[in-house]
């Protein structure tokens, strides 16, 4: 506990700018979600989750040129909600979750690599 404490206390400029960078780049990004109109590959992809839900399947009862990836998963999330326009606000998020968890696989496999030192040329 007190280890931590002293952690907190040794903050210096830098990790106090990088806080702020973290806590503004949330709040653009919780205003994108809430504000921003939805494009046409959100609702496409709704649409066809939605088919899925009501038992149709893609490629046979509905056309679509997008892997079914998370199709099958996001429609058991569909039948828990309903037919409601808030679950586009909820499939969003989930995107954008998305995105943060492969942003923070991407740097630590770029850490590994680094301390593995795989990337130097030899000099040979």
């Amino acid at each position: 506990m007190a280890n931590a404490v002293r952690r907190v206390l040794s903050f210096d400029i830098v990790d106090a700018l990088t806080v702020a960078v973290v806590i503004l780049t949330v709040q653009a990004w919780a205003s994108a979600i809430a504000r921003r109109g939805f494009d046409y590959d959100e609702l496409e992809h709704a649409y066809a989750i939605w088919c899925i839900k009501l038992g149709l399947r893609p490629y046979r009862d509905f056309f679509e040129c997008h892997p079914l990836f998370l199709w099958y998963p996001l429609s058991l999330l569909f039948k828990l909600v309903g037919d409601s326009y808030a679950i586009l606000f909820v499939c969003r998020v989930l995107t954008g979750l998305g995105h943060v968890a492969f942003f923070i696989g991407l740097g630590k496999n770029t850490a590994l690599s680094s301390a593995t030192g795989w990337h130097t040329r030899s000099e040979s």
